[in-house]
C-alpha cells in the first residue's frame, strides 16, 4: 500500500488543466495574431459601421419602437424647454429614459435644426407643471415631421460601441492586429445590436454599454478616475452599467476606490442633478430606475412562478448586482491584482450581466446585447474564436427573430417569407457543417445541439405559422440561452484561478 501526498495530487490535477488550457491555437487564430496597419484598421472601422447601418437600413431604418421614452425630452430640451422634459408621470403611459440620451440628441437636433419648420409650442402652451407637455410636443412633431430625422441621431449611438470596443481590444494587447476588424464586424452582425435601433430604438442602452466597454479599457490603463467617469455617465445614459460599476467598485485597489468611486458619482449628478431641479424632481424616477423597471411581456421564469410584479421587478434589479459583487470579491481574494488581467475582467464584466438575465422579468432582444458583445470580447481576450459562440449567435437571431418585429413595426409583410425561411437556411448551413466534419473525422456536439433545438422549437410552432410576439416561450428561451452564456461567460474567471493565473491561454474550440 502506497501513500499518496494530497499536495502532489492536486499539483498534478492543476498541471492537467494547464494542459488542457493551453493547446495549439488554431490556424485561423494564429492568422488573428497578425499586425494590421492603421490604414487597414480604418478600414476595418469602416466595414463594420457600413454592416451595422446596412442592417438597420434594410429593416426599414430606426423605429419607432419605444421611442417616445427619449425623442419627447429630446425635443423638449432642444427647444429649451428643460422644465417639461420630464412632465408628471400620470401623464404619459411609457418609462422616459435616464438624461444622458435626451441631453446629447437634444443637442444634435437644436444643432441640426431639426423641426425648426413649424413654432416649437411655447411653455405656457404645456399647461401647470407641464400636463399637456408630450401631447402638444407629439402634435408639434406630426406638423414638423421631426420623427424621423430625431430617430437617425440614434446612429450615433454606435461610435461609442465602436470606440469602446477599438480601445478595450488595444488594452486587452487584440487591437491593432486582424482581430480589430474581425470583432468588430462580429458585434455589428450580431442580432441584440442592431436590433436595438431598428426595431426597438434604444440608442441609449447602446450608449451605455459603448461608455462601460471604453470605462474596462482604462481600468487596463490602470486610470481609474477616467473609468469612474465613464461608467457614471453610462449609468446617466441606461442603469444597467451599474452590473459594471459595482463589480468593478469591489476589484479596485484601496488607494484608487474613492477616487473611482467619487468620481462615478459626480459624473453622474453632473449629468441627472439639474435636470431633477429644472423638471422639479419629476426626472427622478428617470434617473433612478430609467426604462428598465417596468413589468411589459414577462414570460420569463421569475416572471412564471407567480410573485407580485413589484417584488419581482425589485427581485430582478437587486439580485444581479449581489451577486456580481459577490463574484467580485471572491475573484479579488483569489487572484488579487490579476483579476484585473484582460481575461478574468472581461469574464466578470460579462459574467454580470448573464445575472441580470438569469433574473429578468421580461427579455427583450436587446437585453442580450450587453452578454452578446462581451463574450464576443471575451473570445478575443482569450484568443479564440468558438464556433459555439457562433451558433449561440445564430439561436439568437433566431430567438428575437428581426425580420419578424421589423415587419410588425414597419409593416411590410414581404419580410413574412424571409421569417419563415430563415430558420431553414440556419439548419441548413449547421448540416452542412457536421457533413464536412463527418469527412474530417470528427464531431462538433454543439452543432447536432443547435440543429435540434431549432428544429424543435420551429416544429412546435408549425413551420408556416408567423406568431405574434416573440418565437417559443419565453421562459424556454430563457433556460436554453441564458446558462449557456453565464457559463461561458464564468468559465474564463474560474480557468484562471484553478489554474493559478494565466489569463492569456488559448482554446482550441476555433471555427
Amino acid at each position: 500500500m502506497y501513500l499518496v501526498d494530497r499536495s502532489v495530487v492536486v499539483h498534478q490535477v492543476i498541471q492537467l488543466l494547464r494542459r488542457r488550457d493551453r493547446p495549439t491555437a488554431s490556424s485561423f487564430s494564429q492568422w488573428l495574431e497578425h499586425p494590421l496597419s492603421a490604414g487597414w484598421c480604418i478600414v476595418g472601422w469602416i466595414a463594420a459601421s457600413s454592416a451595422f447601418f446596412g442592417l438597420v437600413a434594410l429593416l426599414g431604418g430606426p423605429h419607432q419602437g419605444d421611442s417616445d421614452s427619449s425623442t419627447l425630452s429630446t425635443w423638449a430640451i432642444a427647444h429649451g424647454a428643460f422644465s417639461c422634459a420630464y412632465p408628471p408621470a400620470q401623464t404619459f403611459h411609457f418609462s422616459l429614459t435616464a438624461p444622458l440620451y435626451p441631453l446629447l440628441s437634444g443637442g444634435v437636433a437644436a444643432l441640426l435644426r431639426i423641426g425648426n419648420s413649424v413654432a416649437f409650442p411655447s411653455l405656457n402652451s404645456f399647461g401647470p407643471h407641464c400636463i399637456t407637455a408630450f401631447r402638444t410636443i407629439s402634435s408639434w412633431s406630426a406638423r414638423s415631421h421631426a420623427e424621423n430625422p430625431t430617430l437617425d441621431i440614434g446612429y450615433v449611438s454606435w461610435i461609442a460601441v465602436l470606440v469602446g470596443i477599438v480601445t478595450l481590444l488595444r488594452a486587452s494587447a487584440r487591437g491593432r492586429r486582424y482581430w480589430e476588424p474581425m470583432i468588430l464586424v462580429l458585434v455589428a452582425l450580431a442580432t441584440p445590436v442592431f436590433m436595438a435601433l431598428s426595431v426597438f430604438f434604444h440608442p441609449q442602452d447602446v450608449l451605455a454599454l459603448g461608455l462601460t466597454l471604453s470605462a474596462l479599457a482604462f481600468i487596463r490603463r490602470g486610470s481609474w478616475g477616467w473609468a469612474g467617469l465613464l461608467l457614471g455617465l453610462a449609468y446617466s445614459s441606461q442603469q444597467f452599467a451599474i452590473l459594471a460599476l459595482v463589480p468593478l467598485a469591489v476589484l479596485a485597489p484601496r488607494r484608487q476606490v474613492l477616487r473611482f468611486v467619487s468620481l462615478a458619482i459626480g459624473a453622474a449628478a453632473i449629468i441627472d442633478l439639474p435636470i431633477i431641479f429644472m423638471t422639479s424632481g419629476r426626472a427622478l424616477t428617470a434617473v433612478l430606475t430609467g426604462t428598465g423597471w417596468v413589468h411589459s411581456i414577462g414570460g420569463t421564469i421569475l416572471d412564471e412562478v407567480g410573485l407580485s410584479k413589484s417584488w419581482a421587478v425589485l427581485l430582478s434589479r437587486v439580485t444581479p448586482i449581489i451577486c456580481s459583487a459577490t463574484l467580485a470579491w471572491w475573484a479579488r481574494r483569489q487572484l488579487g491584482s490579476r483579476a484585473l488581467e484582460p481575461v478574468p475582467l472581461i469574464s466578470l464584466i460579462c459574467t454580470s450581466f448573464c445575472f441580470r438575465l438569469i433574473f429578468e422579468v421580461n427579455l427583450w432582444g436587446y437585453y442580450v446585447m450587453a452578454t452578446a458583445v462581451t463574450l464576443v470580447i471575451l473570445d478575443a481576450a482569450i484568443g479564440q474564436v468558438r464556433s459555439e459562440l457562433v451558433c449561440w449567435l445564430a439561436l439568437v437571431v433566431w430567438t428575437f427573430n428581426p425580420v419578424i418585429w421589423a415587419s410588425a413595426v414597419s409593416g411590410m409583410s414581404s419580410r413574412v417569407e424571409l421569417y419563415v425561411a430563415l430558420p431553414i437556411v440556419l439548419i441548413g448551413a449547421a448540416l452542412l457543417f457536421i457533413v464536412l466534419d463527418v469527412f474530417h473525422h470528427r464531431i462538433r456536439l454543439h452543432l447536432l445541439i443547435f440543429v435540434s433545438l431549432l428544429t424543435a422549437a420551429r416544429a412546435h410552432e408549425g413551420w408556416r405559422s408567423v406568431p405574434v410576439g416573440p418565437p417559443t416561450s419565453v421562459w424556454y428561451w430563457q433556460l436554453v440561452l441564458i446558462p449557456i452564456a453565464t457559463v461561458w461567460a464564468v468559465r474564463p474567471l474560474i480557468a484562471t484561478i484553478i489554474t493559478g493565473g494565466e489569463p492569456n491561454d488559448r482554446r482550441t474550440h476555433s471555427i
